[in-house]
């Protein structure tokens, strides 16, 4: 079982939002992983759950996430 670090997470921004699916392919690591290190971010205050309109996308369905 591999392990991520906040470091390792915050690394992955470089000043941008990203989607989800855009730090689980940075990080290449399994969604069920990158959900759980997403999850414990936000309750962290680390990173934040941006709103999709933030970025310029329209949809609603897109996760987005930022750092704090």
């Amino acid at each position: 079982m591999s392990t991520i670090s906040m470091k390792d997470l915050l690394a992955v921004f470089n000043d941008s939002p990203l989607a989800a699916h855009t730090i689980r392919a940075r990080l290449h690591e399994t969604p069920r992983i990158v959900a759980g290190v997403i999850r414990q971010g936000i309750e962290k205050g680390i990173i934040r759950r941006a709103s999709p309109a933030e970025v310029g996308s329209g949809c609603y369905k897109v996760s987005v996430y930022a750092k704090c």
